[in-house]
């Protein structure tokens, strides 16, 4: 019997309060990634935001907010040494104060080489893992 492997991650979803949240712009995915030894949960998801937005966001501990687990499996790729993920997700609710410059917050630039605004409406078209009605109840629920 062989026994699955899961890839432990903490991902965050950087939500804008007009609708649109930041994405990594080559994938179209959230931003996160795996954790690392020795660090926590939390730490992962700032150094995740940190290395992803090439360090034009600053992640507030305290506005940072755990929002669910999910648990999936897919078929191994040759280039991975595991079977699927544990996703911990994080919600932030982002303003222009959290950008190192201003020039980033601007939705009409786009973002940076590595990030991407996206709309709400576009990123639940395409996303499997998270419920667009579940995430909004929890926005309602946390509106800080």
């Amino acid at each position: 019997m062989t026994t699955l492997k899961l890839r432990h991650g903490s991902y965050c979803l950087l939500i804008d309060l007009q609708g649109k949240m930041i994405i990594a712009e080559n994938t179209g995915a959230i931003i996160g990634g795996g954790i690392e030894d020795g660090e926590t949960v939390i730490q992962a998801c700032i150094r995740e935001v940190q290395e992803e937005t090439n360090g034009q966001i600053i992640i507030n501990k305290s506005k940072l907010k755990f929002f669910k687990e999910v648990i999936y499996y897919s078929e191994r790729r040759p280039d991975f040494d595991w079977d699927g993920k544990n996703m911990q997700i994080f919600v932030y609710l982002i303003d222009q104060s959290d950008f190192v410059d201003f020039e980033y917050y601007n939705v009409e630039k786009g973002g940076t080489d590595k990030i991407a605004w996206m709309s709400f409406d576009n990123f639940f078209e395409g996303n499997k893992r998270i419920e667009r009605s579940e995430l909004e109840e929890f926005l309602n629920q946390n509106p800080n």
